[in-house]
């Protein structure tokens, strides 16, 4: 679809057309809030906290 130009569309292909993009996004962005967020904690976790004992070494 180019930019900038109108398209006309029946209101079947204006909702195939929306299913198709939603369907993209998804696969883009595929958490919710709460989904990105237990993810990031699950993440936290494997990481561990920080080491502050290499902090030090490396300001001496």
């Amino acid at each position: 679809m180019p930019c900038g130009e109108d398209i006309e569309m029946t209101p079947e292909e204006q909702e195939t057309w929306l299913q198709e993009k939603s369907a993209e996004l998804e696969a883009l962005m595929p958490l919710t809030d709460q989904e990105f967020l237990d993810e990031g904690s699950r993440l936290a976790l494997q990481v561990g906290p920080p080491s502050f004992a290499l902090c030090r070494q490396e300001a001496t």
